[in-house]
């Protein structure tokens, strides 16, 4: 299962209530907004990260041919 597929799921899960949970979901509402806000942050760092790898393999192989 795949990044995609487990957050389909886990926003399911976080989006499902019934008249019996609907305040248990609504105290937990701020600490499910951060948890998704935190890992579109981590991903993307992730995507900065990779693109910095990215223009540096360019420099590289740039530099290389170059010689």
């Amino acid at each position: 299962m795949d990044t995609l597929e487990k957050y389909i799921l886990e926003v399911e899960e976080d989006t499902t209530f019934d008249r019996i949970n609907v305040s248990d979901k609504q105290m937990k509402l701020a600490g499910i907004k951060h948890k998704w806000a935190s890992r579109i942050i981590n991903h993307k760092k992730q995507i900065y990260k990779l693109n910095d790898l990215k223009q540096a393999a360019k420099e590289k192989i740039i530099s290389d041919l170059i010689k």
